[in-house]
């Protein structure tokens, strides 16, 4: 409950990739790649699989989580309802989704220096 509101007021804030949402299902799949793993061998241990229905209701659930983390990696559409003022030509880092923001935190800082200086732009060929 307490994550629906934080996602619900980060739309309002106008932002398009929840962090929130992705730390939740990342670590939905975390903690279900151990019984995922035991379903496997105890299966392969045996030649019949008592339980059918728990089996296959795992997997499903399991495959579920893992499209849900997948597709939480792809930025969303901007909130049609946020009071954010939209820029016409916005800066690639404020759109930028939550998984792309944490990966390429280290680039920032890079760039900024390398700009700082105030270099000309050189081709070596």
């Amino acid at each position: 409950l307490l994550a629906t509101f934080l996602i619900q007021y980060e739309r309002l804030q106008g932002v398009q990739s929840s962090g929130v949402l992705f730390i939740f299902w990342f670590l939905s799949v975390l903690c279900a790649i151990v019984p995922f793993r035991s379903k496997i061998l105890k299966a392969s241990g045996q030649d019949d699989i008592p339980d059918k229905l728990r089996f296959t209701t795992f997997y499903f659930y399991f495959g579920l989580i893992l499209c849900e983390l997948i597709l939480c990696c792809f930025n969303e559409k901007p909130p049609l309802f946020s009071n954010v003022v939209t820029d016409p030509n916005p800066c690639p880092e404020t759109t930028a989704g939550f998984l792309s923001t944490v990966t390429f935190w280290w680039f920032t800082r890079w760039a900024d220096a390398s700009l700082c200086r105030h270099r000309p732009l050189v081709l070596f060929f």
